[in-house]
């Protein structure tokens, strides 16, 4: 079976096109528009509903997440605060059997991000 990745070129609001994910790097341009990437895959079904509404907004049918991404807004708390609930997400997950290898930690400007992968 072959996946899909929805792209949008150049900005959020571009969204709606399905390329085949095993060809993504075909869209990676010139660094001068950046290339949005949607985190799920999707299957041949969502072609049909991409290409006659121009989004997969309404979309009924199986979503297939790559990789979980955690993300911790700073929001009105401190940077020492958002820096101690980030890490002990991290050690929860520590403690039901993830280890560094499942886990990316990046930092998002205001906050964190953590990618769980396989």
């Amino acid at each position: 079976m072959e996946y899909y990745v929805e792209i949008a070129i150049g900005g959020p609001r571009n969204r709606g096109s399905l390329v085949p994910v095993d060809r993504l790097s075909d869209y990676i341009g010139d660094g001068k528009n950046p290339l949005y990437r949607s985190i799920y895959l999707y299957d041949e079904s969502a072609i049909e509903i991409a290409t006659s509404k121009g989004s997969i907004k309404e979309y009924p049918g199986i979503r297939y997440p790559v990789d979980i991404i955690i993300d911790i807004d700073k929001g009105d708390s401190s940077d020492e605060h958002t820096l101690d609930v980030f890490k002990g997400v991290i050690m929860d997950l520590e403690e039901v059997g993830l280890t560094s290898d499942n886990m990316r930690p990046y930092f998002s400007g205001t906050g964190y991000h953590l990618k769980i992968h396989k």
